[in-house]
């Protein structure tokens, strides 16, 4: 822009599109896949049962990764757990992922937020 020189209406509008896409690309997460597998769910390090998981990762900007989905396993073992601290996964692959049960179990299957040893790489996940 030179000094002194307004810009055109059409000008502005482009500009203003380029600074929406930029904010907008601040604030997405890219979906990175899923995984999924078997493992046992422990309680302050105790083993409580052995569930199959199914989760999705998502990267954030700045790349902190964050991840939820299902586990399944026996319905009182679950129902057990809720709200209870301290609540892992260590997979068969030797990850050790921790949970949050995000609302209480419908039969044998709980809704989890999980952190942890999540896979950095998009390799990891499937697509």
């Amino acid at each position: 822009m030179f000094p002194g020189r307004r810009l055109g209406e059409s000008e502005t509008r482009a500009e203003g599109r380029r600074d929406e896409e930029n904010n907008r690309r601040d604030f997405l997460m890219q979906y990175l896949g899923r995984i999924a597998g078997e493992g046992v769910l422990t309680c302050d390090g105790e083993p409580i049962t052995r569930v199959a998981y199914d989760f999705e990762g998502f990267a954030r900007p700045g790349g902190q990764l964050t991840s939820s989905g299902e586990i399944e396993a026996p319905a009182a073992d679950l129902q057990a757990l809720f709200g209870r601290p301290h609540i892992q996964l260590l997979t068969d692959d030797g990850r050790l992922l921790d949970l949050k049960l995000s609302r209480r179990a419908l039969g044998g299957v709980a809704l989890v937020e999980v952190s942890g040893d999540l896979p950095k790489s998009r390799d990891h996940w499937r697509h």
